[in-house]
């Protein structure tokens, strides 16, 4: 067969695998820690993965428990608009999820580094006072609402990380 006939073959087989295949087993997560004293970025696949639910009304689908979770906060920022929330470290370990609007976030320690969220995503603050001595400044677009659910009692969730976003 000749060798244009086999890598034709060969592409249409590659293009040809489901993507339902290639759906992750977990949760990846952005995360902002602390690390060697400065707010920086990471990718966090959350332990121990999804699992197949059994729960009324979600039974077959994929579920991943989010761990201990404390009181959680709904936060609405003022019109019009740009809010800055200033330089600070996250007050607990924590999720923040994006309801309506966009904000970014930038890191004084790491000058090159940007992080822009917008409705939909979800992260994990977790630069915490004691891990990073400058924190994180975020501006958030007027109307924005974000929802925080800190962990309990200082709680991370187990994962596997690496450098940058998701």
């Amino acid at each position: 067969m000749p060798t244009r006939a086999i890598s034709f073959l060969f592409g249409l087989l590659l293009f040809s695998i489901p993507t339902r295949a290639m759906e992750p087993d977990t949760l990846r997560i952005t995360a902002i820690v602390g690390k060697d004293g400065f707010s920086q970025v990471e990718c966090w696949s959350l332990l121990p993965g999804y699992a197949v639910s059994s729960q009324s009304g979600t039974v077959g689908s994929k579920q991943l428990q989010l761990g201990l979770l404390a009181n959680g906060s709904y936060t609405t920022f003022p019109l019009p608009g740009p809010y800055n929330a200033g330089l600070h470290n996250a007050p607990n370990f924590q999720y923040v999820i994006v309801l309506a609007g966009n904000a970014t976030v930038t890191f004084p320690g790491r000058p090159t580094e940007t992080l822009n969220i917008k409705a939909g995503d979800m992260l994990i603050a977790a630069d915490v006072p004691g891990t990073s001595s400058l924190g994180h400044e975020t501006v958030w677009q007027g109307g924005s609402v974000a929802v925080q659910v800190p962990f309990k009692s200082g709680f991370i969730p187990d994962h596997h990380s690496s450098p940058g976003s998701c």
